[in-house]
């Protein structure tokens, strides 16, 4: 397994990103509480299958992944994956790492690198993190095929 981390950035995020991000400190939104959690977050991205072809007849899309998670200071902390060139069923098998913190969720999402159109192949999933070894998780849509990804908070 190759280990990778790219960090694109890491910044304050804007008032319009923290919209439906969870309040730290055993907050409630919605009815629901909860607490941050902490430790080294890694992500998995395994491969995605069944892709929809966006880019017309003449090509394939151009796949990749791209996780921003957030911590508690509702910072973003951006990874994103290799782009895998002209192909609807996609192999990563990448790690993303984003270091030990106090962290409350991170938004996974599947884009297609494209020069003139919009990137967006899948709406981002929003996942609330969890301690432990999270394997096989799917992030689908409804017409775009699906994502295979494990994360570990350890």
């Amino acid at each position: 397994m190759m280990i990778v981390g790219i960090s694109v950035t890491t910044a304050a995020i804007g008032k319009d990103e923290t919209e439906g991000i969870k309040i730290p400190q055993n907050s409630t939104k919605d009815g629901q509480t909860f607490s941050p959690v902490n430790g080294k977050l890694k992500i998995y991205v395994k491969y995605a299958r069944e892709l929809r072809d966006t880019d017309g007849p003449f090509n394939l899309p151009d796949p990749y992944v791209v996780v921003d998670a957030y911590d508690t200071r509702l910072h973003k902390n951006t990874r994103k994956t290799i782009t895998i060139n002209e192909t609807l069923n996609p192999d990563w098998n990448e790690w993303l790492e984003f270091g030990k913190e106090d962290w409350l969720e991170f938004r996974i999402q599947l884009l297609d690198a494209d020069k003139y159109w919009d990137d967006e192949m899948m709406p981002p999933d929003t996942v609330s993190i969890c301690q432990g070894n999270h394997k096989d998780q799917t992030y689908s849509s409804e017409d775009n095929g699906y994502l295979m990804y494990d994360y570990i908070l350890e």
